[in-house]
């Protein structure tokens, strides 16, 4: 009860406050004995508050904040933001506060700046928990010089400034496929359906992200430029994975949705993907359109994880219609991933859409798990129905334990 007491005390109780009621105080007293030390007392508390009022006023005076991305920033991780302030004299006790949203524990980050030259740069390493691209446009600037009596604030607004926070990811160590793999002679994984082979279709000019091995040094010499070697090839995997962006499959609080699990799962496999020099094609349907491929022998997967981090769930396109259409667009892949609800009714209908000769990667979210992840639900991973592949995800799910095996 005390604290309590206390706690509205310090609410309605300042330094500034008190200054005010001891000048009362003072000049009531002095007026009454006619003191003049008393008077001079008075006269320098007014004084304190008048500079109080006036110098942080000066000092949010004309002043130009901007700020841009100074590293990469995933969800999980840290990333760097790089102010640059602007002013015509040198500042004093300034605070910089900017909201985050992609920090929700505490998206509100402030930095307390002693001392700001008239051109200053400084950085801030911040906490990311979710993934997306970010538009900034205000900052906050406090000041309280030279007491710290009294303290003004003004919103400043800056000239817009986009932050991407990548998807998180973690090591796929295997990914099973209906039939079993190997490692063909050029290093990539090859899945051993009876029958597969490669077949030479033709040439064409060096893309950024082709591998090297594939490269004919015959024609390259002729043409003076790199020329590649394609092939149709029957028995290498090719992943299409199908993402649901309907706003009805995002269940959960972030940064922990259904759909941002399916998001890191799907970086993940981009991931692996590239490491073992196989291809991938990603495909989605929110208010805009997600279709991208990763082709072998890609040098990196940060272009494609900026285009993971900007999708988003805002769709209403029913799933079973954007699979059709996946599969129409890739005819030529050999392993589609899927993500259902546990709860949904068109989860068969699903199943039955992809062919026998596909290997079906089927990621089951557990959605109730997401409202209440507390209860016991049941797990599958990895368990095998013909050409399908079911693996359970739930809201305690460790991820990075999903495909270990």
């Amino acid at each position: 009860m005390r604290s309590t007491n206390w706690n509205r005390l310090k609410r309605h109780f300042n330094l500034h406050r008190f200054l005010w009621l001891l000048a009362l105080v003072v000049f009531v007293i002095a007026w009454n004995r006619g003191l003049a030390l008393l008077y001079g007392l008075f006269a320098l508390i007014l004084g304190v508050l008048l500079l109080s009022y006036i110098y942080p006023w000066l000092m949010l005076r004309d002043v130009r904040v901007t700020r841009k991305q100074a590293s990469v920033g995933k969800a999980g991780g840290q990333l760097t933001l790089e102010y640059h302030i602007q002013a015509r004299r040198k500042l004093f006790y300034i605070e910089l506060c900017e909201h985050l949203p992609f920090n929700i524990t505490t998206p509100r980050v402030c930095s307390f700046l002693p001392v700001v030259a008239a051109d200053h740069r400084f950085t801030v390493s911040v906490h990311c928990e979710v993934r997306g691209a970010f538009t900034l446009d205000a900052v906050s600037l406090e000041s309280s010089y030279p007491f710290g009596v009294v303290s003004r604030a003004r919103t400043l607004p800056t000239e817009p400034a986009t932050v991407l926070v990548l998807p998180r990811t973690f090591s796929i160590n295997h990914l099973a496929y209906a039939a079993y793999s190997r490692h063909g002679v050029d290093g990539i994984i090859q899945s051993a359906n009876a029958g597969s082979y490669h077949e030479f279709s033709g040439l064409r000019e060096y893309r950024y992200g082709d591998s090297l091995k594939r490269v004919h040094w015959g024609a390259t010499a002729r043409h003076q430029e790199l020329v590649i070697k394609e092939y149709d090839s029957y028995d290498r995997p090719t992943i299409l994975v199908v993402l649901d962006q309907r706003a009805a499959f995002d269940i959960g609080e972030l940064p922990e949705t259904t759909f941002e699990y399916a998001v890191q799962i799907a970086a993940s496999v981009i991931e692996y993907a590239i490491k073992n020099n196989i291809g991938v094609y990603v495909y989605g349907r929110g208010r805009e359109a997600t279709s991208f491929s990763v082709m072998p022998g890609a040098q990196g997967s940060h272009e494609f994880l900026e285009r993971l981090a900007r999708v988003r769930s805002d769709g209403s396109v029913p799933y079973p219609q954007v699979l059709g259409e996946s599969l129409a667009e890739f005819g030529d892949v050999n392993t589609v991933m899927t993500f259902t609800h546990r709860s949904a009714k068109d989860t068969d209908r699903i199943v039955g859409m992809i062919d026998g000769h596909i290997t079906h990667l089927d990621i089951d979210m557990v959605d109730q798990s997401f409202i209440t992840p507390l209860a016991s639900y049941q797990q599958r991973q990895g368990v095998r129905h013909g050409n399908r592949i079911t693996w359970s995800v739930s809201r305690l799910t460790r991820l990075e334990e999903l495909f270990r095996v």
